[in-house]
């Protein structure tokens, strides 16, 4: 009995294909299955195990922001060629890429059958979105194809970051945070508090809440707390209350 396969499992091949082309390569993107990025060609693959007219329908969606547009699917162990000329001359005429990868060999092969379009540029808002989104993750935390799943976005990370520079010292400033974090919209994140993480000390100054640290040791988060904890203890940063009270 073969091995039961998911669309998220066309990702990590695809990924690496583009990586090895020089793209910085995100999943889930502001609705995209992924997007990568090299200067400013933004290149965009819709996934689906099989080929169908959803997929083809969201593909001819993201040609209006980037003409670099492809779908992906798991390569046919039998095929009719007849049937696969014709969609692929659908493909053609739309100026949409295909990609495939052999989910049933070890190797995980990917193929371009298909070079994505050339045309004009789109959407430049819709674009510029993408663009500052890939720009804000440090890290690709999402597996593109996800489905009933928390997503982590450039704000999530940021959040997170946040999180654990004041988890390692108990407390810290909006300027000692922003001299680390290097982002003028600190001080929004903090105050608005979108997902309840960051609690008042004092004037200026934040902690962290109990929600923030049940929701830390989620599984979703656990690539990026593991690594921005270890970055914030590289930091060394002294808590604030300490520093006060040393003056």
């Amino acid at each position: 009995m073969s091995e039961k396969k998911y669309e998220t499992d066309l990702y990590e091949p695809i990924k690496k294909y583009f990586e090895a082309a020089g793209y910085t390569v995100r999943g889930e993107v502001k609705g995209c299955d992924l997007a990568a990025v090299c200067g400013d060609d933004l290149v965009i693959v819709e996934m689906k195990l099989d080929f169908n007219f959803k997929l083809l329908i969201q593909a001819v969606e993201r040609q209006k922001i980037s003409p670099h547009v492809f779908i992906a699917i798991d390569r046919p162990a039998r095929y009719n060629q007849k049937l696969f000329k014709q969609k692929m001359n659908v493909l053609k005429k739309l100026e949409i890429g295909l990609i495939t990868v052999a989910l049933d060999s070890p190797l995980k092969s990917v193929d371009v059958w298909i070079e994505s379009g050339q045309g004009i540029e789109g959407n430049k808002k819709k674009k510029a979105a993408i663009l500052k989104e890939i720009g804000g993750r440090g890290m690709d935390n999402n597996r593109g194809g996800s489905v009933k799943r928390k997503l982590s976005t450039a704000y999530r990370e940021r959040a997170v970051k946040i999180a654990c520079m004041i988890e390692a010292s108990g407390s810290l400033s909006i300027q000692q945070i922003k001299m680390y974090i290097g982002d003028t919209s600190v001080p929004i994140m903090l105050q608005r508090d979108y997902y309840g993480w960051f609690e008042r000390v004092s004037r200026g100054v934040y902690g962290i809440t109990k929600k923030c640290e049940e929701e830390l040791v989620l599984p979703e988060w656990k690539t990026l707390v593991e690594h921005y904890r270890q970055w914030s203890q590289t930091l060394k940063i002294e808590n604030v209350n300490e520093e006060r009270d040393s003056k």
